[in-house]
């Protein structure tokens, strides 16, 4: 796990990567932490390296995080998660626009920061899966999954990087996928919420154009849970 950290505040840069450096010891994850001070450097260093997670100041001198975060989300899709650093709630509404996993308001303490990195699945026991795809295994990472449709009792899973037919049922793959991170929505549907775009009565319309119906019987409490994930992703 790689985690580049960039404020041009270098006490508030100093601040952030020991707060997440005591976090990762206490429990026991295993991260690399690359701190700049400057958006330069960091591009630079983001033009020859992945980073897994991206926590980015917002103001940046004369420049805006959020812009720098926008043509990240442009070259490298959804392959990182982002937490913005703001002494200002200005600009909580445009992290959406860059799909920022939270926005955290200075001082950062080391609880707001471990729902942050909570929230971006630096814990999470799981990162992949392997299913059967044809006549070979297909590992998948979870992170990348936007839905799964049930079609002739056969998963079709719909990731950021293509399509896939599985040859397992539903319930056998629900049990392989963390259940706070996917939710069965419908009897032939599961989501991943980080890439639901809007709701319209009684469907998710997803990241890239599909839509995904709404069970009837529950319905409203399926809505009011994905309102309630919303508030709880984003530092108040």
């Amino acid at each position: 796990m790689k985690i580049v950290i960039c404020d041009d505040e270098l006490r508030e840069l100093a601040a952030a990567r020991d707060i997440i450096e005591e976090i990762c010891r206490s429990r026991q994850v295993q991260a690399e932490l690359c701190c700049f001070g400057s958006l330069e450097e960091c591009r630079e260093y983001l033009r020859r390296s992945h980073a897994d997670i991206i926590v980015l100041d917002i103001f940046m001198g004369t420049d805006l995080g959020t812009d720098f975060a926008r043509e990240l989300r442009g070259r490298y899709g959804d392959s990182f998660s982002l937490i913005f650093l703001s002494s200002s709630n200005e600009f909580a509404s445009e992290s959406y626009d860059v799909r920022a996993a939270y926005y955290l308001l200075k001082p950062v303490t080391q609880a707001k920061m471990l729902r942050a990195l909570e929230q971006c699945g630096l814990f999470a026991a799981r990162q992949q899966v392997t299913v059967p795809v044809g006549r070979q295994q297909l590992t998948l990472n979870l992170r990348q999954v936007v839905a799964v449709e049930v079609i002739d009792k056969k998963c079709h899973i719909y990731t950021l990087q293509g399509d896939y037919e599985a040859s397992i049922s539903l319930s056998a793959l629900l049990e392989l996928l963390p259940e706070e991170q996917f939710w069965q929505v419908h009897r032939s549907f599961v989501i991943n919420p980080e890439y639901v775009e809007e709701i319209r009565d009684f469907d998710f319309h997803m990241r890239g154009g599909r839509t995904v119906p709404i069970r009837r019987s529950g319905g409203p409490d399926i809505k009011r849970r994905y309102i309630q994930w919303l508030f709880d992703r984003m530092e108040k």
